[in-house]
């Protein structure tokens, strides 16, 4: 079983969840299934799907990993490092979706007439 895209601090506990995934389809769900109990398997498959989405949540690439552990090594030294994201922009912000939608406001409009818009004067 590879656990290297987990974290140290889930391995343990990825272990367990995925031995227990296991032994729910191997013997529990086959079992319910071989007996006509549907009710079980609607119970299993319930279980089955808790234990997969704890254990996508937990998982990371192995190159987060990796980051992770080199940043608690850095840590363990005293340099406290965290993550940075990148910003994104936002396009359904409500006055970016209000310019998309119906142009730039009236304000915005006016601005520009009273200052002379070159653009236009250009043009002609």
């Amino acid at each position: 079983m590879n656990l290297n895209h987990f974290l140290k601090i889930d391995r343990e506990k990825a272990e367990r969840l995925i031995k227990s995934l296991h032994f729910l389809v191997d013997e529990l769900l086959s079992d319910a299934v071989t007996d006509q109990d549907f009710e079980g398997c609607i119970e299993i498959a319930g279980s089955i799907v808790s234990n997969c989405e704890e254990l996508k949540r937990m998982h990371r690439s192995e190159q987060v990993v990796q980051l992770h552990e080199i940043a608690n090594q850095f840590l363990s030294k005293g340099l406290n490092v965290s993550t940075i994201k990148r910003p994104t922009l936002n396009l359904e912000h409500p006055v970016i979706t209000e310019i998309l939608r119906n142009g730039y406001p009236k304000e915005y409009q006016q601005y520009d007439q009273e200052h002379g818009d070159d653009t236009e004067e250009e043009d002609e």
